[in-house]
């Protein structure tokens, strides 16, 4: 007898036990046999549930949004909530809360039951600060000052605005109870830090209004040993020692093409004024200048010796 007979006649004694086997997991499969039930099916439904509340004062934030990806819940008046989907069992999911005039928060759940409660979600409010910026000698609006808000990376990191034609600004959000710092700057003003400051209100806007002192001003030029003038040169304006020597570094600027230069902003007393070429390979000799309080220095050279 050939190998392929002899496979085809074992293939054919087998035949009968398959359709037996396969007959018997049906009827044991749809539990039509007698005294066995029939195997439960494996569900990944679940239901997702907790109460949104202001972190303040516990008070529920109805309204609040609960998504996890394409799907989302509203919270209900008294800030309860339920999401329920037939594939959260055995996930890892990320839920976000969000709802205007509050910062977002991310939560990180596994769903290893059919309910999963939770709890309270604790909502930050967050505020705008608006305030206006103005000359403190004539009350008059300081357009383009610059309004830096320092804050933890945590609460978002720092932001950054201009002010307008009238002075105004608004910066945020901010969020309620941390602490951040505010400086406004402005090239022809003395800067100003406001440290630690907390926004404990439940208004939504907190003005803060702030009168810049016009500070100090050096003019002058850059020019090489034999004359010439030279453009686009660093200007580097430091506090002076008392020996005479450099300090930290207050305001610095770029000579123009004609080699003229004007460095504003400049708190009152002594400085060294230094010029340095773009490459860092040539430096003037310091200049040393006492600036008055609101006044101008005129006519600094700034002047490059040989190379």
């Amino acid at each position: 007898m050939t190998r392929k007979r002899k496979r085809f006649r074992r293939t054919r004694m087998l035949a009968p036990f398959v359709i037996v086997a396969l007959v018997l997991g049906y009827f044991l499969r749809a539990g039509l046999l007698p005294g066995f039930d029939k195997f439960p099916e494996e569900s990944y439904h679940a239901t997702l549930t907790g109460r949104v509340v202001s972190g303040s004062d516990d008070q529920p934030v109805g309204g609040a949004a609960i998504r996890i990806g394409e799907l989302s819940v509203a919270a209900d008046e008294s800030g309860v909530f339920e999401l329920e989907h037939s594939n959260f069992m055995r996930r890892h999911l990320e839920i976000t809360v969000e709802k205007p005039g509050y910062h977002p928060r991310q939560v990180r759940v596994s769903v290893d039951r059919a309910r999963v409660d939770l709890g309270r979600i604790p909502l930050t409010r967050a505020y705008f600060v608006t305030g206006r910026v103005v000359s403190r000698d004539m009350g008059a609006p300081v357009p383009a000052a610059t309004i830096k808000v320092e804050r933890s990376r945590e609460d978002g990191g720092n932001l950054v605005v201009r002010s307008d034609s009238e002075g105004k600004y608004r910066v945020g959000p901010l969020l309620e109870g941390r602490p951040f710092h505010l400086i406004l700057e402005h090239p022809a003003y003395l800067p100003i830090e406001i440290r630690d400051r907390v926004i404990r209100t439940a208004a939504d806007n907190v003005p803060i209004a702030v009168s810049l002192a016009v500070g100090g001003v050096i003019s002058g030029e850059t020019r090489s040993s034999d004359g010439e003038r030279l453009g686009r040169i660093h200007v580097v304006v430091h506090r002076r020692h008392p020996d005479g020597s450099a300090g930290e570094v207050e305001k610095a600027g770029l000579s123009g093409l004609d080699g003229t230069f004007l460095i504003q902003g400049l708190s009152p007393g002594p400085k060294l004024v230094l010029g340095e070429t773009p490459e860092g390979d040539r430096r003037s000799a310091p200049v040393q200048v006492f600036v008055p309080e609101a006044g101008e220095v005129q006519g600094v050279k700034l002047v490059f010796l040989p190379e």
